[in-house]
């Protein structure tokens, strides 16, 4: 398991740990305190984290970095394999082969206010596609060097989003470059662009006009000039002059010699720039001004060649007469934003029929539309006609949606969203209360709740539900903490679930059993979650990704056992923001880091350090003496390990050696009578019938008036094999939970370690068993068996037990 937390955590650093036990390791483990790592393909869940970096989901691997001031030391906790990476911080000057270690990079990010970008800074990324440079609006300038991007032999797109670029630069851009953005600089001119980059519009090896897919200078507020010439010659697919104070009718002065789309949208255009279009005989026109008011004849005749027009938010009030007719080539039209009250497109007296695709007229005001509006657009696909003031009549469709008759409704449907629902209709209204429409084919499902249903509706039974998404659900009124089970029940197939605002608050193993496809897990504002224990036995099964936006982890000693598990599974990568805190004792006062707040106050976690054991350790050990007289289990397990290390039985060898005993026996008083009645005439009696084995049985054989941690340390220094047998009252007993923990930590510590079984008398869950006894059934789970209750099991008991035995013999 991998944890990012914010920076503040106190969890620097990183670490790489193999788990022998784990088959299916996403990447090596780390720790790192400002970077988050997400496959491409999950982007969107975690995309307010990227918002600044222009990054591909369709990238297996993308990672972004925050807060960077040491660039060596944030790459640390970036895997190698990543081919999209943005780092946003404050450095300078990048060094030379910053990203050499990076080969495999396709894009990259760069927000941390450079000033310069050298010769040799980008060596080794020959792979690199796009490029983007990014700083605050117009208050950075950035000096490249002119062979700053030479070894980018592959980039393709190379954005400059906020940095002003000195004139005199004189930048040599890579051939293979497609598309320029320049926003939000100190452009003024476009003929600047002729300086920062001499060879934009000619190749500096052919000397051939260059071409280009995009150009892109949306966004310079002080850009409203054009020298004439200034693109002279090149070749241009889309020119992007939004938000600037540039006209259309400028475009043509700039020497293009072929343009095929320009967008000029929120400029000082004020007129359908009719002659720009039949000068280029553009195919796609963005034009959207609240000046335009009003189209003329005239100037549509210039525009046959149009397949796609925006003429959004240009305060039309009315279309001309043959507004389609006159530009046959049209398939794609928005008019969204006017003020179209009525609309009429189409006219019967023609028998034009228009070859339009898509035709947008949201936010228009609209109050009808006649039954003529849309008689020429046969071919029409899609229609938009949101935030009108239409009144649409549905008569004789007869559609009645009841949970019974929804999937022969909706026989194919793939998504479905819910907005501002209870769910209450649409669940069982019995102690179980899950969802009740049966969709077979459904494979997305968002739930957005309306804060007002007093218990959460479980979806369960939806075989092919692939993306699941509950937000909202949790109850205003009087909130209860929600477990992920009432939420979420048998879904096989589910890939991608998102919680947002459902109330909750524990995460156990037992929520994951019928999630077996899952493979991220986003948590979001979700408040004082507690992360069961018993998740790290189902490390192998949990999903590779869980993201923690937003929310808080409670700072509870339930969650001390966290920091050790994530840092010591490869499996899953965990990303928790922000910095988690813990309230300071007195109240008061500036507040703790989570994890080491937990490590020093908790009793378990103590017991883990205790565990791992180092020399400080030894030394305070030597203090026990003093307490012997103490009876609770903490400190006889203490004592009791103790004084195994000093006599050696950590690292002795079992071979050749003499035991008094072959089997110590560990039970408590109320099992006894099993052990007497059951365990002891198969053990000890001679074969057939018994093994002739001699038992260790504390009641027994433990020397009377001895201290009872030397008795149980002897006894089991005496006995190459430990049999515990196991109920609800043994693990309630406190020599019996002493002589259990002792028989694991000698099992886990030991080089040559003896033999543990487990014998359960009645079914115990794996919760119930102390933490290291836990760790030990992952690395034996062969080693346990339970006491079946009908005879008819009982021989396949007593096979594996003497089989685990060894072979009889009589003494």
């Amino acid at each position: 398991m991998q944890l990012a937390t914010a920076a503040g955590a106190g969890m620097a650093g990183h670490l790489l740990l193999h788990s022998l036990l784990l088959s299916l390791p996403l990447i090596a483990g780390w720790t790192a305190s400002n970077c988050l790592v997400t496959e491409g393909s999950w982007l969107p869940l975690v995309s307010r984290f990227f918002l600044n970096c222009p990054l591909n989901s369709r990238l297996p691997l993308l990672a972004v970095c925050t807060k960077v001031t040491n660039l060596t030391q944030a790459l640390e906790a970036v895997p190698q394999s990543v081919e999209g990476l943005c780092l946003a911080g404050s450095i300078s000057v990048l060094p030379q082969d910053a990203l050499s270690n990076y080969p495999g990079l396709k894009v990259l990010g760069l927000n941390l206010r450079l000033t310069r970008l050298l010769p040799g800074a980008l060596r080794g990324l020959g792979q690199l596609q796009e490029l983007s440079f990014m700083a605050p609006q117009s208050k950075n300038y950035l000096f490249l060097h002119p062979n700053a991007l030479d070894d980018l032999r592959s980039l393709q797109k190379l954005n400059f989003l906020g940095p002003c670029l000195d004139r005199n630069s004189s930048i040599q851009l890579p051939t293979s470059l497609r598309q320029l953005v320049v926003r939000y600089s100190c452009l003024q001119d476009v003929g600047e662009l002729d300086d920062i980059f001499p060879d934009l519009a000619h190749s500096p090896f052919s000397g051939d006009a260059r071409t280009l897919d995009v150009l892109d200078l949306s966004f310079n507020w002080q850009l409203k000039m054009a020298s004439p010439g200034a693109l002279q010659g090149l070749r241009l697919g889309t020119l992007h002059l939004d938000h600037t104070k540039m006209d259309a009718a400028a475009v043509l002065s700039l020497g293009l010699q072929k343009l095929k789309s320009l967008s000029v949208l929120f400029t000082v255009t004020a007129e359908l720039p009719a002659e720009t279009v039949a000068h280029f005989e553009l195919q796609e026109l963005q034009v959207g001004n609240k000046q335009i008011g009003h189209i003329t004849l005239e100037a549509l005749a210039f525009c046959h060649s149009l397949q796609s027009l925006v003429l959004q938010n240009g305060g039309l009030t009315a279309l001309p007469p043959n507004f389609l007719a006159a530009m046959p080539r049209l398939q794609r039209l928005n008019l969204a934003g006017n003020q179209l009250q009525r609309v009429r497109l189409c006219t019967n007296e023609t028998g034009f029929v228009s070859g339009l695709w898509t035709l947008n007229l949201s936010d228009n005001g609209l109050l009808a539309l006649s039954p003529a509006t849309f008689s020429c657009l046969s071919h029409l696909r899609e229609l938009l006609l949101q935030r009108n003031q239409l009144t649409l009549t549905l008569d004789g469709w007869g559609l009645h949606l009841e949970t019974q008759n929804i999937s022969e409704i909706f026989p194919a449907l793939r998504q479905l969203t819910l907005l501002g629902s209870s769910l209450e209709a649409l669940c069982s209204q019995d102690t179980s209360n899950f969802f009740l429409w049966q969709l077979p084919g459904l494979q997305s499902l968002k739930v957005r709740g309306d804060g007002h249903s007093p218990r959460p509706c479980c979806i369960t039974g939806l075989p092919n539900l692939q993306e699941l998404k509950l937000d909202a659900l949790k109850y205003r009124a009087r909130p209860r903490p929600v477990q992920l089970q009432e939420l979420v029940g048998e879904l096989p197939r589910l890939r991608v679930l998102q919680l947002a605002r459902t109330g909750l608050e524990t995460l156990s193993a037992a929520a994951f059993q019928g999630l077996g496809s899952l493979q991220v897990l986003v948590l979001d504002w979700e408040k004082g979650l507690v992360l069961d224990g018993g998740l790290q036995e189902r490390s192998p099964q949990m999903p590779q990704y869980v993201y923690i936006l937003t929310s808080s982890l409670a700072c509870r000693c339930a969650n001390a056992w966290l920091e050790p598990w994530f840092e010591g599974s490869p499996r899953t990568y965990m990303w928790v923001q922000p910095p988690q805190l813990c309230p300071a004792e007195s109240g008061g006062g500036s507040k703790h880091p989570l994890f080491p707040f937990l490590l020093n106050h908790c009793q378990e976690a103590l017991e883990l350090k205790l565990f791992g054991g180092s020399f400080a350790f030894l030394l305070l050990l030597i203090s026990l003496p003093l307490l012997q007289e103490a009876r609770n289990s903490w400190v006889l397990y203490l004592q009791a390990l103790l004084r195994a290390w000093f006599q050696g039985l950590r690292g002795q060898k079992n071979e050749g050696k003499n035991f008094l005993y072959d089997v110590f026996v560990s039970h408590c008083r109320q099992d006894q009578g099993w052990v007497v009645q059951e365990l002891l005439p198969a053990l000890e009696g001679c074969p057939p019938e018994g093994q002739g084995l001699r038992l260790c049985l504390p009641e027994r054989d433990f020397e009377p008036g001895k201290d009872v941690v030397d008795n149980v340390a002897d006894s089991m220094a005496s006995s190459p094999i430990t049999l515990c047998v196991l109920s609800h009252r043994a693990l309630r007993t406190p020599r019996c939970r002493l002589e259990l923990r002792l028989a694991t930590s000698l099992l886990l510590a030991a080089p040559h370690p003896p033999v543990l079984l487990l014998i359960f008398l009645e079914p115990v869950s794996r919760h119930q068993l102390p933490r290291y006894h836990r760790l030990a059934r992952l690395l034996r789970r062969g080693d346990y068996c339970v006491w079946p209750k009908e005879d008819e099991g009982k021989d396949s008991f007593w096979a594996w037990l003497r089989g685990r035995l060894g072979q009889p013999r009589c003494r």
